[in-house]
């Protein structure tokens, strides 16, 4: 997978190299990832590389943002149901590259690629806490809350046709 936003921003699908390169700054943000993810605070690159072995498509489920060619942030994709065709997106954006639009440009692409593998509901579990990720969310029309227990679900229907399946409650 690979798509090129504008002459700044790329997604690409994770590699071991992209892996090594976002690790560092991984590193750098391990508190607050910690605090939203639930990674613990000595996470290793063994973890990346173990998931790169084990991961299972059919759809790309760990897309790497590219700021200036230089990876700085990710996207996951998790708790896939086929039924309902409902995914849950976790997205991060590395403390030394914020501010600069590129969560909200990825997530609009990412929005977009999702919509053509014919995906019909993308949520976002997010600690209300959280209000960065929040008010990005919330600059998204199409995107809505769904839920406000324990962690606020955020919702985006991409099929139209498609009527929104009944509120999720994630467990952390």
């Amino acid at each position: 997978m690979k798509i090129q936003i504008n002459l700044e921003l790329k997604l690409e699908s994770i590699t071991r190299e992209s892996t090594e390169a976002l690790y560092p700054l991984f590193c750098e943000d391990i508190g607050e990832l910690n605090r939203w993810f639930g990674f613990d605070t000595d996470y290793r690159i063994e973890n990346d590389y173990r998931y790169l072995e084990m991961r299972k498509p059919p759809y790309d489920d760990a897309i790497v943002i590219f700021y200036q060619d230089t990876p700085c942030g990710r996207f996951g994709l998790y708790d896939y149901n086929c039924e309902e065709g409902l995914v849950f997106l976790y997205y991060w954006v590395s403390s030394r590259f914020r501010r600069r639009g590129i969560g909200l440009s990825c997530m609009k692409a990412m929005l977009q690629y999702l919509k053509d593998l014919d995906i019909k509901e993308v949520c976002f579990d997010v600690d209300e806490a959280n209000e960065a990720s929040i008010r990005l969310l919330e600059k998204l029309p199409e995107i809505r809350m769904k839920s406000k227990e324990r962690h606020l679900i955020y919702s985006c229907l991409l099929q139209e046709d498609q009527n929104c399946p009944k509120a999720v409650t994630r467990q952390k």
